[in-house]
């Protein structure tokens, strides 16, 4: 009975069909994901880049191209520095060193010696203690963020996703 039913021209046509929709969900899916890219707003020009008033030496920094939504709020004590040509956050207490993802808008600049970022129209001395809003993600999974191009494996690989900084 088994093999007379294999052998069944319903049986072909039946799985001729599986075989069909299988196919058209594929491309189906395939459309959509392309559509999907198509549709994303392109990075800003400042994203992911050096924004400087001097253009020279400034050290890679991480801006989000994405208006940043509603964001779980940790605090965190520490410091901005530069380290191995990046920015970085030490943390208070453990120096821990996580890179910051600063949101759009966000810039880097360097006065004198000394180098500063603002965040929320608000300005920043590198080294003097603030209080740090936002959380940890991964670059890799995190659909809060996109970056114009991927921290530099010099770069600390812990990543938090600023939503504010406040003086200390």
């Amino acid at each position: 009975m088994v093999s007379e039913l294999a052998e069944s021209p319903e049986v072909e046509v039946a799985t001729m069909a599986s075989i069909l929709r299988i196919r058209l969900l594929s491309h189906a899916t395939s459309a959509a994901l392309l559509f999907m890219a198509a549709c994303a707003p392109p990075p800003s020009p400042d994203a992911g880049a050096h924004a400087t008033s001097s253009g020279a030496g400034v050290p890679y920094v991480a801006i989000n191209t994405r208006k940043q939504f509603y964001f779980p709020e940790a605090r965190t004590r520490g410091t901005f520095e530069t380290l191995r040509g990046c920015v970085i956050y030490r943390r208070a207490g453990d120096n821990f060193l996580f890179t910051p993802v600063f949101p759009a808008g966000s810039k880097i600049t360097r006065q004198d010696s000394a180098y500063y970022v603002e965040v929320n129209g608000k300005r920043h001395r590198f080294g003097k203690e603030v209080i740090l809003g936002g959380g940890g993600i991964s670059l890799h999974e995190s659909a809060e963020v996109s970056l114009a191009r991927m921290p530099p494996a010099s770069c600390p690989s812990p990543v938090w996703l600023v939503s504010e900084v406040e003086e200390r």
